[in-house]
């Protein structure tokens, strides 16, 4: 169906994850509630729909993505958790390189429980280590009509700022990045009617800030996008443009818009588009985009990703990473040497739209690919200063957000929140000492929370 560079892939056995019982090192785990992309050396997270961001380098900003879920549920048919992440999470969480002679421990805390807040969420870091979370708002608790706010602090004192308010399908798209003290955020405008047009935004802070209209297209197909800030301090848009292609802007000093690089998908059937909601982007340090996608089927006025993920480079001529995924939630991150890390849930066919998690990254030998997790909903990945990869998601089975990190040749997993459903469309990244931060919706009392590591010792 597609022409492509077909680089060897090897797919291995699900991976053997180190689980103990929880145990002792507790920790400071309350909720308290406050008030209501790449900077540098910044490493990556992960993007999206993507969840977050761009691959650090000296001067640049780290970017990332919201997750493109709905609202996430459990059900009874979500089956038997039987891989390699079941069981209960390591007793103590001994990374030595952050953590010391001692233990980490999760510190959570509710950012902004102002109405129905976090569906979808972003992080960015400045060099200082203020953090910036921008997150989805909804009106009257009906999940399609949304709007986008931020937050910005340190654990313990946020502020929050309106960006755009509940209108229609809006609150979609949400990629954040920052420019010195200065953030950008996206925002997929959608008409509640299908043949209206539908409006890539991009906002500047420091509160609500200014609006530019980069381009429109039509029946919601830019629900994916990116924002990223290049090592000279240009901001660059990307963003899905039906029906095949993926276009990058670059913001002029004087507010227009000027094409950057574009991803042309060029299928052997016309009736093959590129899939506006299933896709990802990075920015790499060279200050190339990096792009990984399905496609896509028109049929009866909606779209089906077709099997099948693809990766390309700078506008290059697209990789095949693996012919049979039936992925959701595509996300990517770069590590320090620019080459990609990925993590998508694979679609079962249930209802509840779970399946299980796998994780890749492309070596000097091509894609590898491995299960890591059974079953989830929605993914984050992100990778630290030492090509380290973790992923969080939200477990079905025990409906709980769960945290996924190598040391070695092992994963080790840990409940960072063990408030039933709380993990719901998790946004993921490293800081400058390696230290994992997280924001995510708790389904149970419909508010955004944020989570990190913090030493024993």
């Amino acid at each position: 169906m597609m022409r492509n560079s077909r680089l060897s892939l090897r797919r291995l056995a699900p991976s053997a994850v180190l689980l103990t019982a929880l145990a002792g090192c507790s920790g400071d785990d309350t909720d308290d509630a406050h008030g209501g992309g790449d900077t540098e050396g910044m490493h990556t997270g992960d993007t999206e729909a993507g969840s977050a961001g761009s691959a650090g380098s000296g001067g640049t900003a780290t970017s990332a993505t919201a997750t493109d879920g709905m609202d996430e549920t459990s059900g009874p048919d979500s089956g038997p958790d039987t891989g390699p992440d079941s069981g209960d999470p390591t007793s103590c969480i001994d990374d030595e390189w952050v953590c010391g002679t001692g233990c980490c421990s999760w510190s959570t805390e509710i950012v902004d429980a102002d109405g129905t807040v976090g569906q979808r969420s972003a992080l960015a870091m400045q060099s200082d280590g203020t953090i910036h979370v921008a997150y989805r708002i909804v009106s009257g608790g009906d999940s399609y009509y949304g709007g986008v706010r931020r937050a910005v602090g340190t654990s313990g004192a946020w502020t929050t700022h309106e960006v755009s308010f509940p209108s229609g399908l809006s609150g979609w798209g949400i990629s954040v990045a920052v420019q010195g003290d200065k953030p950008w955020i996206t925002e997929y405008a959608g008409s509640t009617y299908v043949n209206d047009p539908d409006w890539v935004q991009l906002h500047a802070g420091p509160d609500s800030g200014t609006v530019a209209e980069i381009d429109y297209e039509w029946q919601r197909s830019g629900s994916v996008m990116q924002v990223g800030v290049t090592r000279g301090g240009a901001v660059e848009v990307c963003y899905p443009a039906l029906p095949d292609q993926a276009r990058c802007v670059r913001r002029q000093n004087n507010g227009s818009f000027t094409p950057s690089t574009t991803f042309t998908i060029q299928p052997d059937e016309d009736w093959i588009y590129l899939s506006g909601f299933n896709l990802a982007f990075a920015l790499d340090g060279s200050d190339r985009w990096h792009a990984l996608y399905q496609h896509t089927i028109k049929s009866v006025g909606f779209f089906h990703d077709l099997p099948g993920v693809y990766y390309a480079v700078d506008g290059g001529a697209p990789e095949l990473v693996d012919a049979d995924a039936d992925a959701s939630r595509l996300k990517m991150a770069l590590g320090p040497d620019d080459r990609p890390h990925i993590a998508f849930v694979q679609y079962d066919g249930s209802s509840s739209g779970e399946g299980p998690v796998y994780y890749g990254h492309r070596g000097a030998g091509g894609w590898t690919l491995e299960q890591v997790a059974t079953q989830a909903t929605s993914v984050a990945v992100a990778v630290d200063s030492q090509g380290r990869p973790a992923l969080a998601y939200f477990h079905g089975p025990s409906s709980q957000l769960r945290f996924m990190y190598r040391l070695g040749d092992e994963w080790r997993v840990d409940v960072p929140d063990d408030n039933p459903r709380a993990g719901m469309s998790p946004s993921l990244m490293f800081d400058d000492d390696d230290v994992p931060h997280l924001a995510y919706y708790d389904g149970t009392i419909f508010v955004l929370k944020y989570a990190t590591w913090v030493r024993a010792d």
